[in-house]
């Protein structure tokens, strides 16, 4: 074998490496090292003195690198270059809207949010869905780039679906893990919002 076989032998085999375990190459981090981590990537609103918020911000993440980890979308990726940074745009610009800004008084059908939805209908291999309550105002390059992420069920939805029920519902299915129920015309809804006369509302 000649130099040139080794490298593409080499490069067929680490590419079938999953991208998450990839990182176990570097060996499992100290505690100590995991939180000089934190602290190095730890939003600029959160005070290393606010345990709470803290907390709250290292949960949010944990849950959505679970998904990284399992996702065989983002593990074996070898079309969209930047795949694993605009869904982590993503989570971390969710993790500032929930954790940084007043909820109280802002109206999510006047300003768009855009958060991700993590199906573990499929729990060995999770899948990333989105939801904008305001598509018309998302950030045109922000919305190219998710546009180019062509993953199963992976769609921006426009105002007409989100003013549908069967569409909050399907959110909510796939958020909550709660199986939807079909009807004779084989439409699917959440039985539970029925019994207990929810209200869904953006």
């Amino acid at each position: 074998l000649d130099i040139n076989d080794i490298e593409g032998t080499f490069n067929e085999v680490a590419s079938r490496i999953p991208v998450s375990q990839t990182f176990e190459l570097d060996g499992v981090m100290s505690d100590e090292q995991c939180r000089d981590w934190l602290d190095r990537y730890r939003p600029h609103f959160i005070s290393p003195a606010n345990k709470l918020v803290y907390s709250f911000w290292v949960s949010f993440i944990y849950r959505r690198i679970r998904v990284f980890d399992a996702s065989e979308d983002f593990n074996y990726n070898e079309t969209y270059d930047s795949l694993g940074s605009s869904l982590m745009k993503v989570m971390l610009d969710e993790s500032e809207q929930m954790l940084m800004r007043d909820q109280t008084d802002r109206s999510w059908s006047l300003s768009n949010h855009t958060q991700l939805i993590y199906d573990f209908s499929q729990p060995e291999s999770p899948k990333f869905r989105l939801i904008c309550t305001s598509p018309d105002d998302l950030d045109p390059v922000q919305k190219e780039k998710f546009e180019q992420l062509d993953l199963p069920g992976f769609a921006l939805p426009n105002m007409m679906e989100l003013r549908r029920r069967e569409t909050l519902d399907r959110y909510l299915s796939q958020a909550l893990s709660i199986p939807l129920t079909e009807d004779e015309n084989g439409n699917q809804f959440l039985q539970c919002v029925n019994d207990h006369r929810f209200v869904l509302t953006l």
